[in-house]
């Protein structure tokens, strides 16, 4: 019997995963929708972002571990009805403005593995 039949693969989604930010002061958690290697769709709770807006942001990227600390720039902000919750989702699509090579790799070979990119 091989070592590797031992194995136990366990199959994670890998949307959404926690972002963090700072907002006058204090931090806030949302939520990436999607990633990619210079940017991001992110889903805020009780957060009002406006374009142009730019701030600190730091997440871990699931599975691999990776720690990426960088600065976010808003370029887009979208608000949806949620009929069923009578609410909004908040959401707003961030651009990476000081994102370095090692951290864009360590991107890259995330969307590799879940297949979002080839």
């Amino acid at each position: 019997m091989a070592e590797d039949e031992d194995v136990k693969v366990v199959k994670i989604h890998p949307y959404p995963f926690p972002i963090y930010f700072q907002r006058e002061g204090k931090p806030v958690r949302a939520e990436v929708l999607k990633l990619a290697q210079k940017g991001a769709i992110i889903r805020v709770q009780d957060v009002f972002l406006k374009v142009g807006e730019e701030f600190p942001v730091e997440f871990e990227i699931p599975v691999h571990k990776a720690s990426v600390q960088t600065a976010a720039k808003v370029m887009k902000t979208y608000d949806r009805a949620l009929l069923q919750e009578k609410g909004v989702e908040r959401l707003a699509e961030l651009y990476f403005t000081h994102i370095t090579q090692v951290q864009i790799r360590s991107i890259y070979k995330f969307l590799v593995a879940i297949k979002q990119v080839k």
